[in-house]
């Protein structure tokens, strides 16, 4: 498989390369494109009227540009089968996920209809992530059939346990003050239907206590493309009290 390895944390970063050498090793086709210096937090981020100045060793681009440059770049160039973006330096969780360079720039390949995926490394544990990414990026690659324009966002955990449990979550409609989700944990093999009530930001260390505990949180997240927003399932959400429209004219 052709797969192209992105990031925001700059071409010189331990994760990308991590990354790199963990897709070579299972046998796939690498191309990778990274801004030339750390461009963190920088999430949707493009740059206008400007020359982008670049580098490009056999297959890897480095760019004077924002993380969402690079991508647009290399989706050109290298036309890759799949998008992969990491290994980023912390977490993408909670609210962090809507200034993630990493996370914005599976998402922005989701929407051009690219399977895709995020990566990042709670508290920068790049031993967590050599030991672990093989067996995470096959399940990815095994596992998930992805609708159009959803991607995974995954976080590896700072620490490691005699056996990585692994915790699916698919959000299926956004609600006030939280989002409803429907969560696997593949450890146990319970399903359940969470309904997150809390803030994003409480969900944050709740998720924080996980990747601490050795999970690896995996989330199916979904872009415009997928029909997000009120919908659950596909279907529109119905809220309480809510009328049905009436359609023609009035009699």
């Amino acid at each position: 498989m052709k797969i192209l390895v992105c990031n925001d944390d700059g071409y010189d970063a331990p994760g990308i390369k991590i990354l790199r050498r963990t897709l070579k090793a299972a046998g796939h086709k690498v191309f990778s494109i990274a801004p030339r210096v750390d461009k963190s937090g920088s999430g949707s981020a493009v740059s206008i009227n400007k020359y982008l100045g670049w580098n490009k060793k056999e297959n890897y681009l480095t760019v004077d540009a924002t993380p969402l440059d690079c991508l647009r770049f290399g989706l050109t160039e290298f036309s890759p089968d799949m998008v992969i973006a990491g290994v980023n330096d912390g977490a993408n969780i909670g609210r962090h996920p809507l200034t993630s360079g990493t996370v914005c720039l599976a998402a922005y390949a989701a929407e051009e209809g690219i399977p895709s995926a995020a990566i990042s490394q709670h508290r920068g544990n790049f031993e967590v992530a050599k030991s672990i990414l093989l067996s995470v990026i096959d399940k990815t690659l095994n596992k998930y059939a992805l609708k159009s324009g959803q991607f995974l966002n995954i976080n590896l955990p700072s620490t490691l346990v005699d056996k990585a449990s692994y915790w699916d979550q698919k959000i299926t409609s956004q609600i006030q003050g939280g989002i409803v989700c429907e969560t696997t944990d593949i450890s146990s093999n319970k399903e359940m239907l969470w309904f997150c009530i809390k803030s994003r930001w409480s969900e944050a260390h709740r998720y924080e206590k996980m990747l601490d505990a050795g999970v690896v949180l995996f989330q199916i997240l979904g872009t415009f493309a997928s029909g997000g927003g009120e919908m659950d399932h596909g279907q529109p959400r119905k809220t309480k009290n809510q009328k049905p429209k009436r359609s023609g004219h009035k009699r």
